[in-house]
């Protein structure tokens, strides 16, 4: 919610609130780069295995 902070004041937000948004932004960016690759690379991958195995779709049952 530090993103609301420094979007919802209709002044400079303090320099505390832009040191943890640098931080958390400096910290969750590899994360993020890693979850893109896995995305375009492994997530592909398997929707192909799964074609070419001619493997029946996993439908979750609707009743409880």
């Amino acid at each position: 919610e530090i993103t609301n902070v420094v979007a919802a004041a209709d002044f400079a937000p303090p320099q505390q609130a832009r040191d943890v948004l640098s931080d958390v932004g400096a910290r969750i960016t590899p994360h993020i780069e890693r979850l893109q690759e896995v995305v375009d690379t492994d997530a592909s991958e398997f929707e192909n295995l799964v074609h070419e195995l001619e493997l029946p779709a996993i439908v979750a049952d609707p009743t409880p």
